[in-house]
């Protein structure tokens, strides 16, 4: 059972009988998603046409599928929104284009599907709280991936069956699109 909110044109489901202080964090998450998909939409192209939601969950959050973004449902009982899940709502927005909008598959695939959102969502995260916040992010990254880095594998052969899939293209991904953009310039990095 949820309490519905629609803001900034995304649906917000609350846990039932949210309060005032739980309806103004919903307000302010739809806000972060609404910019987190402008934000995208100016670096890829028109947004795909598909809602997006933010759905208050009690096991699953993190999740997210064609633009419905499972969030944990103390979140909304917080004071104010944490950087991962800032985070996670801008990597779900990005992934409505890759790996929804655009089908990604083949080798090496996880590196743009999970690794690219990632980079991006860093990004969007940099844009709208600042250096420092972007910096923890990375951090987090680097601290994420050194935990597998003595026995991870290529990422052009590394697959979802290896339980470190997700440390390794997620984080050593991003950090790859990083140097990337860094060496030929964000601008020209874009529109290739």
């Amino acid at each position: 059972n949820w309490d519905k909110l629609i803001t900034n044109g995304v649906e917000v489901y609350l846990p039932k009988g949210a309060d005032a202080e739980e309806q103004k964090r919903a307000n302010e998450l739809a806000a972060l998603a609404s910019e987190a998909k402008s934000f995208a939409a100016n670096l890829l192209g028109t947004a795909p046409d598909m809602p997006l939601r933010l759905v208050s969950v009690e096991r699953g959050a993190g999740f997210s599928n064609g633009g419905t973004i499972l969030i944990d449902e103390s979140t909304f009982k917080r004071q104010k929104i944490d950087s991962q899940t800032a985070t996670t709502i801008a990597e779900s927005v990005v992934r409505m284009w890759i790996g929804g909008k655009i089908q990604i598959d083949g080798e090496a695939n996880g590196v743009l599907r999970e690794g690219f959102p990632r980079y991006l969502a860093t990004q969007f995260i940099e844009q709208k709280y600042g250096k420092e916040i972007a910096d923890i992010e990375r951090l987090r990254q680097r601290t994420a991936y050194a935990a597998i880095v003595k026995r991870d594998a290529p990422l052009t052969i590394v697959s979802p069956l290896d339980d470190y899939f997700y440390s390794a293209v997620t984080n050593k991904g991003a950090m790859i699109w990083r140097i990337l953009s860094k060496k030929v310039g964000q601008d020209e990095f874009f529109k290739a």
